[in-house]
């Protein structure tokens, strides 16, 4: 369907809300993610500091910035990264950002923003992004890896 077709039908949020899924199966993967490294004492907060943010004791330790196809280049994203970068509210100087997106672009080195932080794209395996039907994909075999952890610790107590 052409821009010109679509005008002609009314707004639809389905192009939000699956960006909203999409944020919430990523904070829950890198949650499991953290978890099957050995760390479960943190705090998850969506839509807050950022997309999602993690927290230790009340302090920030990583903030998200999640875009579901937005586009194939990095300049797609400019206005995201520079936000990402900002000192802000509980974005203090120094703490992890990350940068999660669904598709592969030209250019995911890390941005350094003028005032010196850096926003890392977020790493799925070998991949800098991760497409919107691979999450779940992913999901599942970091709760299988916890599921065998869990059940080799159990065995060996």
């Amino acid at each position: 369907m052409s821009d010109q077709e679509a005008s002609k039908y009314p707004h639809s949020a389905i192009s939000t809300w699956s960006g909203f899924v999409y944020q919430g199966k990523v904070a829950l993967y890198h949650c499991l993610k953290l978890i099957n490294q050995g760390d479960s004492e943190f705090q998850l907060q969506l839509d807050s500091t950022d997309d999602f943010a993690i927290y230790k004791n009340e302090n920030l330790i990583s903030a998200h910035q999640v875009k579901a196809k937005i586009g194939d280049y990095r300049s797609n994203y400019k206005e995201a990264l520079e936000k990402s970068a900002s000192i802000e509210l509980d974005r203090i100087a120094g703490i992890k950002r990350y940068f999660h997106i669904s598709q592969p672009i030209n250019d995911h080195s890390d941005y350094l923003a003028p005032n010196h932080e850096r926003v890392e794209f977020y790493a799925y395996g070998e991949f800098r992004h991760c497409e919107l039907d691979k999450i779940e994909e992913l999901t599942k075999q970091i709760i299988k890896e916890i599921y065998v952890r869990q059940t080799i610790f159990l065995m060996t107590a």
